[in-house]
């Protein structure tokens, strides 16, 4: 029930966590009951209280960029060991045949909450960082230290196009 806040807080408040089917894909938008935001919020808060959620990001057509996207929109949301996540063509293991590898970066702990930055979002952990453009439009984002892409390449500005995600690793370690 994502798209109903008042109805969700009131089943997560008695039960041990949520299922949230078609938790994020490409076609969710910014603002809105349905929006990133609201089912950023939403997952944060149920963490916050203990309750487990299980995120499942359900596509017809699968693809690294749209998995990116959901994976980072769901580093932006874990709080503790309290969120899981799943995408693929179904509910099903079997079907989930790729493994990306931003699923393997040790990003280590988070160091605070998400935060808006430069029209996207950005979430420091302590080997890392996670950055979330969920708009419609292109944004690049100033980093607050030197960063490493999955790729090797340092950058200390990200640019993302609409609907992207990106997992980057801190170049120096404080």
């Amino acid at each position: 029930r994502s798209g109903e806040p008042q109805e969700s807080r009131a089943y997560v408040e008695v039960a041990d966590g949520a299922n949230c089917e078609s938790w994020m894909s490409l076609r969710t938008g910014l603002e809105g009951r349905w929006g990133w935001k609201a089912k950023v919020e939403q997952v944060r808060e149920a963490n916050r209280k203990g309750k487990l959620t299980n995120l499942l990001c359900r596509t017809d057509a699968p693809s690294e960029d749209e998995a990116l996207f959901c994976f980072a929109s769901y580093l932006m949301a874990k709080e503790g060991g309290h969120a899981y996540f799943f995408y693929a063509p179904a509910y099903k293991m079997a079907n989930q045949k790729t493994w990306y590898p931003f699923y393997d970066a040790d990003l280590g702990e988070p160091k605070g909450d998400y935060e808006a930055r430069d029209g996207g979002f950005l979430r420091l952990f302590s080997r890392g960082c996670v950055a979330v453009n969920p708009t419609d439009k292109p944004v690049t984002l100033s980093l607050p230290q030197p960063y490493t892409t999955l790729a090797g390449q340092e950058v200390v500005r990200l640019s993302l196009p609409p609907k992207r995600g990106a997992v980057l690793l801190a170049s120096i370690i404080p």
